[in-house]
């Protein structure tokens, strides 16, 4: 409950200062050939060919309320969905 709670607590001011830094860290480019390559060749292996993942994610966080984050951790972090999917939440790791 520590980690509800501590979500929960979280005010829109400070919601929003996480999402900006997710968005800076999924902006930043790769520094070296290999990064990126290593980024394209995950996509290949995975057969998902989303070359353009990174700019996906980037648009999704900046359309993402708090309450669409917290009825997300709600639905499948803290609840029956997520104990079932035995996540590292759900191993005694931490307490939702």
């Amino acid at each position: 409950t520590v980690l509800r709670q501590q979500l929960h607590a979280l005010t829109e001011e400070e919601f929003r200062a996480h999402v900006r830094g997710a968005i800076g860290m999924r902006s930043q480019k790769p520094s070296t050939l290999a990064s990126q390559t290593a980024e394209l060749w995950s996509e290949i292996h995975l057969q998902r060919y989303q070359f353009d993942r990174k700019e996906q994610e980037v648009v999704a966080l900046a359309g993402l309320t708090r309450r669409q984050f917290l009825d997300f951790f709600e639905r499948l972090v803290a609840g029956p969905a997520g104990r079932a999917a035995g996540g590292w939440w759900s191993m005694g790791a931490v307490t939702v």
